[in-house]
């Protein structure tokens, strides 16, 4: 597979049937990312670890018997996650067929979709993909990243989301104030600080300056006084 064909997006799975072959570890991370994304999840696998069991029949489906040629076809998307790689490739295959994305581990060749390295500092979440090349790679950018914007900046998207809000519930279209130069010149110094409050203050004579239709910069402080107080 192309790199240049990789086609980054962010899937919706609440209550969406999904489906885990495989009863291992790689099955289990599979599993976690699933239920963390409120999906129905199946388990279908002769050997099922300890962990997987424990989740038990209160979040995941367990199956425990060898796939069956064609079964992935009744689900959204799929996980190939077996030991096996011929049992793998035939999921993929039966997946492929019947137009479901399918992933399967440690084999790009036989992938619809790849799982990126994700960093969440809620609701931020952050993904990084190698198109398969290198995970490890990803882990390490993704750990970079997490480094460098902290559960502060999850914060700070909850206040842009309540602004963003505000601005809706006018009638208006939030397209139409300048986010970008907002966060970029004010509120990104205030989160590095931990200055939130002010933060705040500046988001609400932000939009309320909008709403009243006033044009010009926003005031940040008392006079002499930038972001940084």
């Amino acid at each position: 597979m192309e790199n240049n064909l990789i086609y980054p997006v962010s899937l919706v799975l609440d209550g969406m049937d999904c489906l885990v072959v495989g009863g291992g570890s790689v099955a289990l991370r599979k599993v976690h990312g699933l239920i963390g994304a409120r999906a129905r999840v199946t388990v279908v696998a002769p050997q099922i670890c300890e962990e997987l069991q424990q989740l038990g029949d209160a979040k995941i489906a367990l199956i425990q018997r060898t796939y069956q040629s064609g079964e992935a076809a009744k689900y959204r998307l799929v996980f190939a996650a077996t030991s096996s790689r011929d049992v793998n490739r035939q999921v993929y295959l039966d997946a492929d067929a019947a137009g479901v994305f399918v992933n399967s581990a440690d084999d790009p060749g036989s992938c619809t979709f790849m799982l990126p390295s994700i960093a969440k500092m809620e609701p931020i979440v952050v993904s990084v993909s190698t198109a398969g090349t290198s995970p490890s790679l990803a882990v390490f950018i993704r750990d970079q990243i997490a480094k460098r914007f902290g559960s502060s900046y999850g914060e700070l998207a909850n206040l842009l989301g309540q602004a963003r809000y505000r601005v809706h519930q006018s009638g208006q279209s939030s397209e139409q104030l300048d986010w970008k130069n907002l966060i970029q010149d004010d509120l990104a110094a205030l989160v590095e600080q931990g200055n939130l409050v002010k933060a705040q203050e500046i988001l609400d004579s932000f939009v309320d300056r909008f709403l009243e239709g006033i044009t010009g910069p926003i005031p940040t402080g008392v006079p002499g006084e930038g972001v940084n107080n």
